[in-house]
């Protein structure tokens, strides 16, 4: 039997409604990043929302990459350990190797409209 490598995603959806500390710092803070690199792609402030942006703005897709930097401190905060996963302790003990940020959605001026997810990815070994 030989050995592969098998990649598992864990995503986790941030929006309003997300009551840890952790995850509202993140909300806010990605937020506020995403008004800030928005500025360029909407200069005339002719669109309100982060789906009308990639619409109808090239390369709008880019804010993903973008607003990601507001939250890789709070990543390195968890050190490599993937939040919300718990063994039947109630311990953390998954953990990531890479992650991606992603905007889901955004109204430039509702915070209750942001939503983003963080995709985190950790790797096992399975049996082929």
């Amino acid at each position: 039997m030989s050995q592969k490598i098998i990649t598992l995603c864990y995503r986790k959806i941030i929006d309003d409604s997300n009551s840890s500390h952790w995850d509202k710092f993140v909300h806010e803070d990605s937020f506020l990043e995403f008004k800030m690199q928005s500025q360029f792609y909407n200069q005339d402030g002719k669109y309100g929302t982060f789906a009308e942006l990639l619409m109808h703005v090239p390369g709008a897709d880019k804010l993903h990459f973008l607003v990601s930097a507001a939250i890789t401190g709070y990543l390195r905060q968890l050190n490599g350990i993937i939040p919300d996963i718990l063994d039947n302790l109630g311990r953390r003990f998954l953990t990531f190797e890479n992650f991606k940020f992603e905007i889901i959605n955004s109204d430039f001026n509702d915070i209750e409209k942001h939503k983003v997810a963080i995709n985190f990815f950790f790797e096992t070994i399975g049996v082929a």
